[in-house]
């Protein structure tokens, strides 16, 4: 008997991912940078830019060639469609268009959209947007087929190492361990920039690509080591770090590695956006800092860190373990703990990228809250109270990051 292979249905379920992920970016005012941001409106379609194979700025293919060998003039022809709508759409797909590539041509005059095209009823319900949506994903379909999509993914899993001269290339633009760190820190020190201080662990599984930048980070991000269901780019965004992030699958996934870290930026027209995410034990620590002109306020913070923070994710166990979380250009400010003592019942859950992990509760939130509803404690009294050392550690970091950014602090 032979089997159905369903693999389509992942395929077809990941391009609807990608076609709601691109109509909802075009709530973006600044269309030009939606694409580097991560906004409520954008970052689903940031994280989907790794998913689905695509490089940004200026948006094109993958750029290997186990990718670019695949790529045909009808995939060429959706990708047009795909970036354009990116970059610039805001209603209907084909709006501003006199002419298209040919094979969305084909598309547009098959029998089905050109039913639609007379007025006959051909989508599930009347509304305008049902069209956007069905050629949005014809184009999509177009521009990644199954086959492109499986390499892809199969590349994340590391199923193609037969490839050998382009693994050994790569492999040769990798730089790993004590050797990873100490590049990382001299090409921050190059432009100012103060480094974080790492623990032995994270050093010891450190891997970094530096020409061209890819990314520094220990092998929970990079899937030729272990398959990871993690992302480089968590660093500066937690949310685009997985699939389906949340501060317990930070603090959870991974057991039998603790310590981690990652380090990335994304910029655009109105400066860089530089952050990091560590892990311990005892420890979680996520920092974004914007910088633009001579602003450096990721230096305070740094510095902060490697004062108050360092020492900890290397000694601490998980007794009185913490997770701070600060984003200077996402307002985030917050700790969680597992000392329940230290619990705020009235900090607001919607502050924080839930669920958390079992057993932890809000300490405090200290940024990006309604005023008439909540009155966080002050950090002093957080620290004066010393109910862990991580989290009073945590409150003097945080205290400092929000004083290097202007931010209030409540007394």
């Amino acid at each position: 008997m032979t089997k159905n292979d369903y693999s389509w249905v992942r395929w077809n379920r990941l391009r609807w991912q990608f076609v709601e992920a691109m109509i909802t970016a075009t709530g973006h005012i600044d269309k030009e940078s939606r694409f580097l941001c991560t906004c409520e409106h954008c970052v689903d379609l940031a994280r989907l830019f790794n998913v689905m194979g695509i490089e940004e700025d200026p948006i094109a293919f993958r750029h290997a060639p186990r990718f670019e060998e695949m790529v045909t003039p009808s995939m060429r022809d959706g990708m047009d469609m795909v970036s354009t709508y990116i970059s610039f759409g805001s209603g209907h797909p084909l709006e501003g268009f006199m002419e298209v590539p040919e094979a969305v041509g084909h598309v547009i005059h098959s029998p089905y959209f050109a039913r639609g095209a007379n007025g006959q009823s051909v989508h599930s319900t009347h509304e305008p947007a049902d069209e956007t949506r069905e050629l949005l994903f014809a184009f999509v379909s177009l521009a990644f087929p199954d086959d492109y999509l499986e390499r892809v993914h199969g590349a994340r899993d590391h199923r193609f190492e037969d490839d050998i001269d382009t693994q050994s290339k790569y492999e040769e633009q990798i730089r790993q361990g004590w050797d990873a760190n100490a590049e990382f820190t001299r090409q921050l020190e190059t432009i100012g920039l103060v480094a974080p201080l790492l623990s032995t662990g994270m050093i010891e599984n450190l891997e970094a690509a530096f020409d061209p930048f890819r990314g520094v980070g220990t092998s929970h991000f990079w899937s030729h080591r272990c398959g990871s269901p993690w992302y480089l780019g968590a660093g500066y965004s937690l949310e685009m770090g997985m699939a389906d992030p949340s501060l317990a699958r930070y603090w959870l996934d991974f057991p039998s590695i603790p310590d981690a870290f990652e380090y990335s930026e994304h910029g655009n027209q109105n400066g860089v956006g530089l952050g990091f995410l560590a892990r311990s034990p005892g420890l979680f620590v996520s920092q974004q800092v914007w910088l633009s002109g001579a602003q450096t306020p990721w230096n305070e913070c740094t510095t902060s860190f490697n004062k108050n923070l360092a020492r900890i994710l290397e000694n601490s166990g998980p007794e009185g373990a913490a997770m701070v979380i600060f984003s200077d250009y996402r307002e985030d400010a917050y700790i969680v703990s597992c000392v329940e003592e230290s619990w705020d019942e009235y900090a607001p859950n919607s502050a924080v990228m839930g669920p958390l992990p079992e057993g932890f509760g809000i300490v405090g939130v200290w940024d990006d809250y309604d005023e008439n509803r909540y009155t966080p404690r002050s950090l002093d009294d957080v620290i004066a109270a010393d109910w862990s050392e991580q989290i009073t550690a945590s409150a003097r970091y945080l205290r400092d990051c929000l004083a290097a950014t202007a931010r209030p602090v409540s007394d």
